[in-house]
């Protein structure tokens, strides 16, 4: 019974050492994650119902901080890679890559994909020539680019008739001199299940002027002189 100021305030500074340390230590944050479906050689994704995941992470504030989310992701191997189906593959913390150590992934968000595949395919098809938006300063805009052919490989259904892609137009607006942009070859909303090689063409924009004469006859011509001089 003595000295129980003292050793109520020593329960209550515990109590808040405690407590503080939890805050530290358990600290939970929520990260948006890309999922990576592997398969076997010669056999395509075509869809998947979920492209992302949200996982859930507990560790102390330092640990959260230096986690790289660039190199999060959720890796899922299904079980059957069959072209005729698709499948339902579980997710869980056990699929997420990249976490660092002091880390860990408590839950994952949706906890099922549904994939279907396809039988891949490889090809070559033509880069169409670029597009040019506005108009410059002066002259006109010329369009040369290269590489004009494209390799790509995904899905068969998706690209058996795929003969040409387009790529992202160039803002040649108010442009006074030639220049050299790279631009990126478009999927057409098939980026996720279409791998393109190389994904970028390099375009080299010139910027034409013509020039022009004009003759003008009979223009009366005036002679100025300081007022120093005197008239012959």
């Amino acid at each position: 019974m003595e000295n129980r100021v003292t050793k109520l305030l020593a329960l209550l500074l515990a109590i808040m050492t405690v407590y503080a340390i939890q805050r530290i230590t358990n600290q939970l944050e929520d990260f948006e994650i890309p999922i990576v479906v592997e398969v076997d050689d010669g056999v395509a994704v075509l869809r998947q119902d979920a492209k992302t995941a949200y996982i859930t992470c507990r560790g102390s504030l330092d640990d959260l901080r230096r986690l790289d989310i660039r190199q999060l992701r959720c890796v899922v191997s299904p079980k059957e890679t069959g072209v005729a189906g698709g499948e339902r593959v579980p997710i869980g913390p056990r699929n997420v890559q990249g976490w660092s150590r002091g880390v860990q992934i408590i839950k994952v968000s949706p906890d099922v994909v549904v994939v279907d595949f396809d039988r891949e395919i490889e090809k070559l098809v033509g880069v169409a020539k670029p597009e040019t938006v506005g108009k410059p300063l002066l002259g006109k805009a010329e369009v040369d680019y290269d590489p004009k052919i494209v390799r790509i490989r995904g899905p068969l259904s998706k690209l058996e008739d795929r003969n040409i892609l387009r790529t992202e137009p160039i803002n040649v607006e108010d442009a006074v001199d030639s220049f050299t942009k790279r631009v990126k070859v478009l999927s057409e909303g098939e980026s996720d299940v279409w791998e393109i090689e190389p994904a970028e063409v390099t375009v080299r924009v010139s910027i034409v002027t013509k020039a022009i004469n004009k003759e003008w006859k009979q223009i009366p011509v005036l002679a100025v002189v300081s007022t120093e001089c005197g008239r012959n």
